[in-house]
């Protein structure tokens, strides 16, 4: 069950996190992306051969990598979202700005 809400969020999430003119092009890339790793998940098992915890250690070391890549977006809580590249680009700098400027 949380594999199937999981992967329902995932979607609503992706897309909520890329500017609104570039949303489409590049959810579908993430989407790509995700079903290359599904063509490349089988053959993980052979990996076993050379070191047994191998397929365990590559699968959790990209869980690690991506949920650290994460922590670097902006936090976007009563924010206004971008709708270009440009005020994406500038989220982040504006983000750091006004919690300068409440700790202060």
């Amino acid at each position: 069950m949380a594999i199937s809400f999981s992967f329902g969020v995932l979607y609503i999430y992706t897309a909520e996190i890329f500017p609104t003119n570039l949303r489409q092009s590049l959810l579908s890339m993430c989407s790509m992306i995700g079903r290359l790793g599904s063509i490349v998940a089988p053959q993980m098992p052979l990996l076993a051969k050379v070191w047994k915890p191998l397929p365990m250690t590559l699968f959790g070391s990209i869980a690690l990598l991506s949920a650290f890549t994460i922590l670097e977006f902006p936090e976007t809580g009563n924010v206004r979202l971008p709708n270009t590249a440009s005020e994406a680009e500038n989220l982040k700098q504006n983000s750091f700005d006004s919690d300068r400027s409440e700790n202060e």
